[in-house]
């Protein structure tokens, strides 16, 4: 290409020249750069292979027998960071837990993802420093509710790694004819499915009568099911069978669900399916408190948690526009973390109305402090000061001090009456909860209106002081109030934390499924 300037073809031939000696001088500094970071990884993979020598766990096994849905999860996170799993070929025993080849699986820390791998599964109770950024502990199984543990030198064996897993799929569910070539007349499925909820709204949008197992029965092929156990019956329908039958399809394939047919409705022990111990459910209807004062992410934690996951239409009210809300439209209402100062005197009033009516409030974290304030409920707080032996401290120390005191996020165990409406689909009683706040509520002196306490030694994993640790001893996490036909049901913790916390979801779906059924004689 010609240049129109005396010295053009020169200066063209010269900028070339200087262009191309600068892209020579880059390319051989970023091959040096190259071969210098390639020397570094290898250096970190020794490293990491020397450190995962030495380390005294070798591995860690997890598996979930009841929910293969949110063990599913589980495994879409370990893969999508590269971690290398293995189905469990042998069954073992570690720890007094038992772990089934068939629903569980084990991750040798001999990895490149080692340190990400021990991150994940550690757990940590003691610290150098007590102030933090955000929260102290992460351990993934518990997020999940997984059961795991970790395996010794003295205990690993190469024999019990068995396939390595690439890909995992959603677990498809199943349907089991008992009917013997009969008429179907009565759909059951257990609840112990992560995706149960949506199940269940799936009929209940539809205006299809579903009912909910308050005791435990056995049908006639020897099946026995468990309290939580939904009843869609096709007698007294006015939907079609056609149309149950599809949404039963879709329960299956869908929602990973294993539902059975039966003909007849007499069972060889317990409860018959026309027992009045299957109560009725009802289209839980969500109003959701946001706007000025509220806490956005709970409030899109939940948005998500129902939208996205169990595909429940919530309806997000800001807090200015709630003294013209029609609270007939509704059954439930939802309050999360926040500073409630903005809400209108006259919704209050509204509020203890529709309650006395038959509504159901779930309140979570601040919000029960602020119910309980409004004389909505009557909860008995624990004072959380904490005494100062000392009679002077320095002020350069109060931001160390006051900040010791913070419970900025850690894992606590849980214990779950799961013969409650809130712990339907609960095998174990134990659950791990997550906990990011200062708010120590005192147990009812109805004792079946505590469905859910901290154990006497609960913390599992993250930093607490050693003076909140008794606070949160024995403490409760879930209280039910009767406010006339309706109820209030107060959750000190946040079930639903950052979208991950998988394994209390159902506790608070549960709040909104079954809030209205819980008996009146079990609420404070």
């Amino acid at each position: 290409q010609s240049i129109e300037t005396p010295n053009g073809n020169l200066n063209f031939r010269l900028a070339v020249k200087n262009h191309f000696t600068t892209s020579l001088s880059t390319i051989a500094a970023a091959n040096g750069l190259k071969k210098e970071l390639q020397k570094h990884r290898q250096s970190f993979f020794e490293n990491t292979r020397k450190q995962a020598k030495a380390d005294p766990t070798k591995a860690y096994v997890f598996g979930e027998k009841w929910d293969s849905i949110r063990l599913y999860h589980f495994l879409q996170v370990l893969l999508r960071h590269k971690i290398k799993v293995y189905e469990l070929a042998q069954n073992t025993n570690i720890a007094g837990q038992t772990f089934k080849k068939s629903s569980s699986y084990i991750v040798p820390l001999s990895q490149k993802q080692y340190w990400l791998t021990k991150g994940l599964f550690e757990t940590q109770t003691t610290f150098q420093d007590s102030l933090f950024y955000d929260v102290s502990a992460w351990t993934l199984p518990y997020s999940f509710n997984i059961a795991y543990s970790k395996i010794n030198a003295r205990n690993y064996r190469p024999a019990l790694l068995g396939q390595a897993v690439k890909t995992t799929t959603l677990p498809q569910g199943e349907m089991i004819n008992n009917t013997k070539d009969k008429k179907v007349n009565y759909y059951l499925f257990e609840y112990d499915s992560y995706y149960t909820p949506r199940s269940v709204y799936r009929f209940l949008k539809e205006n299809i009568i579903v009912k909910v197992a308050t005791r435990p029965f056995t049908m006639p092929s020897g099946k026995n099911f468990q309290v939580g156990t939904i009843l869609v019956p096709i007698g007294n329908q006015e939907s079609k069978r056609s149309r149950i039958e599809a949404i039963i399809k879709q329960v299956v394939s869908e929602d990973g669900v294993k539902v059975m047919s039966f003909h007849t409705g007499l069972s060889i022990k317990g409860i018959d399916l026309g027992s009045g111990s299957f109560i009725g459910l009802r289209d839980p209807k969500i109003l959701l408190i946001v706007g000025r004062g509220i806490r956005a992410y709970d409030a899109g934690e939940i948005w998500h948690l129902l939208d996205q996951r169990y595909h429940i239409p919530t309806a997000m009210v800001q807090t200015d526009k709630l003294q013209s809300v029609d609270l007939n439209r509704f059954h439930t209402v939802i309050a999360v973390q926040g500073n409630y100062g903005s809400v209108p005197d006259v919704f209050v009033e509204r509020l203890s109305t529709w309650l006395e009516n038959g509504g159901v409030l779930v309140a979570s974290k601040s919000a029960v402090r602020w119910a309980s304030a409004q004389k909505i409920i009557n909860l008995n707080f624990q004072s959380t000061s904490i005494s100062k032996a000392e009679t002077y401290l320095p002020y350069k120390n109060y931001e160390a001090d006051t900040g010791s005191q913070y419970i900025g996020g850690s894992i606590f165990q849980g214990i779950l009456d799961i013969t409650h409406p809130l712990g339907y689909g609960y095998r174990k009683r134990e659950v791990p909860v997550f906990r990011n706040h200062s708010i120590f509520l005192n147990k009812s002196q109805n004792p079946y209106a505590n469905p859910m306490r901290y154990s006497e030694n609960p913390l599992l994993s993250g930093y607490i002081s050693k003076q909140k640790l008794p606070l949160v001893e024995n403490s409760t996490i879930a209280q039910v109030s009767k406010r006339g036909k309706g109820r209030v049901i107060s959750l000190l913790d946040n079930m639903n934390f950052r979208a991950y916390w998988y394994g209390t979801n159902k506790i608070f779906a549960n709040a909104i499924l079954f809030g209205h059924i819980i008996d009146a004689g079990t609420s404070d």
